[in-house]
């Protein structure tokens, strides 16, 4: 009995061991759809949202969200 407790784990341990994921490649980061909100002054909101990998917009408001400045920028690639 105890031979055969030994030899199953052993057999488990080694499919566990041996057990591959499908794609184990890592995916680049990306920042398209993430948006940075930072408290810039006593009134107003600095806000930084990422439309693409290479596009991004950039808007000042206020503590309520009304928007007060804002621009569209491009990333330069390398």
């Amino acid at each position: 009995m105890k031979k055969l407790l030994s030899l199953t784990l052993l057999i488990t341990a080694m499919f566990l061991m041996f057990a591959a994921c499908s794609n184990d490649e890592a995916k680049e980061p990306t920042l398209s759809g993430t948006k940075w909100v930072a408290d810039y002054g006593q009134d107003e909101i600095l806000v930084i949202e990422f439309t693409s990998d290479t596009k991004f917009q950039e808007y000042m408001a206020d503590k309520n969200g009304n928007i007060a400045s804002t621009g569209v920028y491009i990333l330069i690639e390398k």
